[in-house]
């Protein structure tokens, strides 16, 4: 199972690159929109293995997922945007353990926020509240896919909107200041590696070869800062997602 982010690009490449014929595998990319539809599919089978966000744990927790390797540790990637002129983006210092996020209970509370559930961007909002010390009985989360936020978000849908690469780098280029990310709020955003029960029970050597085969495929694609840039840009753009090499 693949998603069309960053995420799935060491995939992407193994694929193009043949090593998984080296592994003596014949993978076949299975496309969803989010983790959290890749939980939702892992009752039916609809694929073998998948490499997830921090969606994994919903999928080991509510649909017998299985958890057997973690595979990228990012610092970057998800981030939440205020609307333009909003009073958080003058609230600082609310916390001082994160010193570098924006908003406070005063400006937060009683808003609308847009979030993907069952991902990573529901654990970013949800440590944002914490943080500003903020319940979430206390504000109106709306849910949506990582593809739609941005544009509900534009159509003044909602105060606050967290979204993921690619997508954050449009916002950024539409104007959007960021309250909040990854890095501000101090979390590294494990991708792990999660297979169905019925995968784990019948396939367990071809998921072994799996996993050592995206290893390799982080390693070539990281031998140089070009490789990964190229890779990453060619994966995006096959999902119809422009990017630039500076985002």
């Amino acid at each position: 199972a693949v998603m069309p982010m960053q995420i799935s690009a060491p995939v992407y490449y193994a694929k193009e690159m043949k090593l998984d014929k080296e592994y003596g595998l014949d993978i076949e990319l299975v496309l969803f929109s989010s983790g959290a539809t890749m939980n939702e599919a892992l009752a039916s089978n609809e694929y073998d293995v998948a490499p997830i966000g921090g969606a994994g744990i919903f999928g080991v927790a509510n649909y017998d997922g299985i958890y057997i390797a973690d595979y990228q540790y990012l610092t970057g990637g998800d981030a939440i945007f205020a609307q333009k002129g909003s009073e958080a983006l003058n609230a600082t210092g609310s916390n001082p353990t994160y010193p570098d996020i924006k908003g406070s209970a005063e400006t937060v509370k009683g808003s609308t926020i847009l979030y993907t559930p069952g991902t990573t961007s529901q654990m970013l909002v949800s440590k944002w509240l914490t943080a500003l010390g903020i319940g979430s009985d206390e504000v109106n989360l709306l849910g949506m896919e990582y593809a739609q936020t941005l544009q509900a978000f534009e159509a003044g849908e909602a105060d606050f909107a967290c979204m993921c690469s690619p997508y954050i780098f449009s916002a950024d280029d539409a104007g959007y200041e960021r309250v909040a990310d990854i890095e501000t709020l101090d979390m590294i955003n494990v991708h792990s590696i999660m297979a169905t029960r019925s995968a784990y029970e019948n396939k367990k050597e071809a998921l072994a070869d799996f996993v050592n085969m995206i290893y390799d495929a982080n390693e070539q694609m990281m031998s140089d800062w070009d490789t990964y840039t190229e890779w990453v840009k060619k994966w995006y753009e096959t999902n119809g997602a422009e990017i630039t090499d500076e985002d």
